[in-house]
């Protein structure tokens, strides 16, 4: 590679991040610290998320840093986990304005401290006991207007098969 420089990882599974790192990483990954609070945890954990596999830190000559993979060849400037945090706060950004917007508050999925419904039915409503399908109504649900099998939607049968041994999904 020329001048360029291969660095070794130096991860510490036990590294505790300052506020001030945390702070710069989320704005990094699109998180606006002081009004997203409850987002900082994404910034916490994609601070400390060590490199994929086959992915290493580089230097080029003017001393800038940029991350390879030596398996596909490829180099980008940004860690390879940006992304997927960058990502992550996008969907979680959306999980909760949606609880916002339905009344609930505090992180998605986490108990809003409302009183949970009991199971027993109301009075007046028998309670409905769903269980599988039998073979006739799963065919029925799949049959068209015409009394047909509907047909399968996506592939229209011209489509090539993948060579997975190209594409590899990075763990991050």
């Amino acid at each position: 590679m020329g001048e360029q420089l291969v660095l070794e990882e130096d991860y510490d599974e036990n590294y505790k991040p300052t506020e001030e790192e945390i702070f710069e990483y989320a704005q990094i990954i699109g998180i606006d610290p002081y009004k997203e609070g409850h987002l900082m945890w994404i910034a916490k954990e994609g601070i400390i998320a060590p490199l994929p596999e086959h992915w290493r830190p580089c230097q080029d000559t003017n001393g800038d840093l940029y991350y390879f993979n030596f398996a596909f060849g490829t180099s980008i400037w940004d860690h390879p986990c940006d992304e997927n945090y960058r990502q992550m706060a996008i969907d979680e950004r959306m999980k909760f304005d949606m609880n916002k917007v339905s009344g609930k508050k505090g992180k998605a999925g986490k108990d809003d401290g409302k009183k949970k419904k009991s199971g027993k039915p109301k009075p007046g409503k028998p309670k409905l006991h769903l269980g599988p399908l039998k073979e006739e109504q799963r065919l029925e649900a799949m049959r068209s207007l015409s009394g047909q099998l509907a047909p399968l939607s996506g592939s229209t049968g011209t489509s090539q098969p993948v060579n997975m041994h190209r594409i590899q999904k990075q763990q991050c």
